[in-house]
């Protein structure tokens, strides 16, 4: 508190694995600089009396008429505390929830539905989240840049088609450890589909549609095989990096001539047992 008494200038405030502070003392400190443009608050400790701290935190968040990053990762997120940002019309443009989900699609919704502004959403194991919620929450994320709903288990293709449809602006998808199937893309730099069911015909349609692909994830894809490899490091001519761990169906003699097949690549994980 101290720290946002005395920086006149202060203008981020960081604060991760908190479990001694309480609501109290955090609303405490945002209270003393409102200018604050960036907040990450992660698993902070919860009062006994919930209700009242949580009421003081969340007064203290819509005082923040600056704020344009709010980060509240592992952290008591409720309906109430959605209704409030809500209402008080900050200029967020990050939004990361990820976590401990208390909250539900009915507070979620309400909120992205009056803040349009978003390009940055992290939304990761929210799993009250099917296809046909997701799909009416992309019609309210038009400026959005990346999203990460990894772990929300029910979304599949509907869902990143979605995306795709609502999303132009897109150019980084975090979908792991979903239902996820096979699919075509578009114009992504960043796709992580680790854990997922991707198999050779999704990484046919990437080595098709994908030309600025930069980064791509495929840890513990166990249905991809190194055809699919084969034809992403074809035609994704920008490819840089690549994660094929725990990948049981790429061989050695896959990954050994990776760098020939495709010279812009600056770093590989290899599948187990794998030497380079």
């Amino acid at each position: 508190m101290t720290l946002c008494m005395n920086c006149k200038f202060l203008q981020e405030v960081l604060m991760f694995n908190c479990r001694s502070i309480t609501h109290a003392v955090i609303a405490s400190a945002i209270c003393q600089r409102p200018s604050l443009s960036s907040l990450s608050v992660t698993d902070f400790k919860e009062a006994r009396e919930r209700e009242n701290v949580t009421s003081c935190f969340i007064d203290s968040l819509m005082s923040l008429k600056r704020l344009t990053c709010l980060d509240l990762s592992y952290s008591c997120i409720t309906d109430s505390l959605l209704y409030s940002l809500t209402l008080a019309a900050l200029p967020l443009r990050k939004l990361v929830l990820q976590g401990r989900c208390q909250y539900t699609y009915t507070g979620i919704s309400c909120f992205l539905s009056k803040c349009r502004s978003l390009q940055h959403l992290d939304i990761q194991r929210a799993k009250f989240l099917n296809d046909r919620r997701f799909n009416v929450l992309c019609a309210f994320l038009g400026d959005l840049v990346s999203i990460n709903v990894s772990g929300c288990d029910k979304l599949t293709n509907s869902a990143f088609f979605a995306l795709l449809r609502n999303c132009p602006l897109l150019t980084e998808i975090r979908m792991e450890s979903t239902n996820i199937g096979a699919f075509e893309v578009s114009k992504l730099e960043v796709l992580n589909l680790s854990d997922s069911r991707i198999d050779d015909g999704a990484l046919y349609a990437i080595s098709k549609s994908c030309p600025r692909l930069l980064h791509l994830d495929l840890e513990g894809c166990h249905h991809v095989t190194e055809k699919g490899v084969r034809l992403v490091l074809d035609k994704c001519i920008h490819l840089r990096e690549l994660n094929l761990e725990y990948c049981r169906k790429v061989s050695a003699d896959t990954v050994a001539k990776m760098i020939l097949l495709r010279p812009s690549l600056r770093e590989i994980i290899a599948p187990p047992l794998l030497s380079l």
